[in-house]
């Protein structure tokens, strides 16, 4: 059972609006774009559709589109998950208001075996 509360859920990428973009390691992924991809989660979302899903962003967060292409991946592949999205950026006011959900999402489904 895999569990993480943030993740950058499409990266190692390019191709971002501006302010929507994260640095990708090249000393951690390479140089070359086209292995990039086998490390990015989004191209292997196929594997997350027995798990429950929750993905929660900020309107102004850097990650966001990562986040919305994320969840746009898992609608196209039928793939249940929750998705909110609050007020604000990446900041740890909004990982500490986000914290309710998580703790809310991870009740309900380990008490039904997650």
């Amino acid at each position: 059972m895999h569990h993480t509360i943030i993740a950058l859920l499409d990266f190692p990428k390019i191709g971002f609006p501006e302010g929507q973009s994260y640095k990708i390691p090249e000393e951690r992924f390479g140089k070359k774009e086209e292995v990039w991809k086998l490390f990015n989660p989004i191209n292997k979302t196929d594997k997350l559709r027995k798990m429950k899903l929750l993905i929660i962003t900020a309107d102004s967060s850097f990650d966001r589109t990562m986040n919305e292409n994320f969840a746009a991946k898992l609608k196209e592949q039928d793939i249940p998950y929750k998705f909110i999205c609050l007020k604000g950026a990446h900041t740890f006011q909004v990982v500490a208001e986000a914290l309710p959900y998580v703790i809310e999402f991870m009740n309900e489904n380990l008490a039904k075996g997650l």
